[in-house]
């Protein structure tokens, strides 16, 4: 049979219709019916799932779209200002607590100062017992013959007054320094007061009535007045006149 003939035995075929395509005849013949689809038909539809779904690129890296970067982004730097919020809080709280410790420190260095002043105290007043115990026997031995007795009894009081005064200063006590020494509100006590002596300054402690005692603290700390002295201070004689002409004055203006 020959091309005419062929042509002839065609009903519908148009001579001047071109003939379809190579591609398209693949995508009928792998939509069609009544065949398999060819490799070339199942490599063209692979090619377009894996370009187009969940915006994906030709090399098969997914694409982030930019709202999620800029969201990722602000919630970066949420939990920067996150933590600098936490870092600070926790200074603060560490401050807060280093003071706390000062404080509790501090407080515990003063009840302990405290309880030793007060069981210090009254062994004060035992050793003004012994010390005027010795004074007396000073005075009663004064022109008089004494026995063995006696200064064997002496001799023991003052063994027990140098002992009770090394147990003081172990625990950090010590007397306060007064006759000859400038008048200190701080650590002495004004009894009385006399007209100063030729070469004496007004203001200085001429005789010590009561022995004053202080104790050492801790290093922050100042040291700690247990007992103020007891003193006879001087004063110029012209004041110790003025004071007792103002007193004079006062009397006569009571008795009228």
């Amino acid at each position: 049979m020959t091309k005419s003939a062929a042509n002839r035995d065609t009903p519908n075929a148009d001579p001047e219709t071109p003939a379809p395509p190579a591609e398209d005849a693949a995508a009928e013949d792998a939509t069609s019916p009544d065949g398999p689809p060819s490799d070339a038909a199942r490599q063209e539809a692979a090619g377009e799932e894996e370009g187009e779904p969940n915006g994906q690129s030709e090399n098969g890296k997914q694409e982030e779209p930019a709202t999620e970067v800029e969201a990722l982004r602000e919630e970066l730097e949420a939990l920067r200002e996150e933590q600098k919020e936490t870092n600070d809080r926790l200074l603060r709280t560490a401050a807060e607590l280093q003071n706390v410790r000062r404080r509790a420190a501090k407080e515990q260095r003063r009840r302990a100062t405290q309880a030793r002043a007060s069981a210090l105290r009254p062994m004060l007043e035992v050793l003004d017992d012994l010390q005027r115990a010795l004074a007396a026997a000073d005075d009663d031995a004064e022109g008089d013959e004494t026995g063995d007795a006696f200064e064997s009894l002496r001799s023991g009081i003052g063994m027990v007054e140098n002992k009770f005064e090394s147990a003081l200063a172990g625990l950090g006590v010590e007397p306060i320094a007064a006759e000859g020494e400038p008048f200190d509100e701080t650590l002495h006590e004004a009894m009385m007061q006399q007209p100063a002596p030729e070469g004496t300054d007004p203001g200085t402690v001429l005789a010590e009535i009561r022995r004053g005692y202080r104790m050492e603290t801790s290093d922050e700390e100042e040291e700690r007045v247990l007992r103020h002295s007891r003193v006879v201070v001087a004063v110029a004689p012209e004041e110790e006149s003025g004071a007792a002409e103002e007193d004079h004055e006062e009397n006569g203006s009571a008795d009228e």
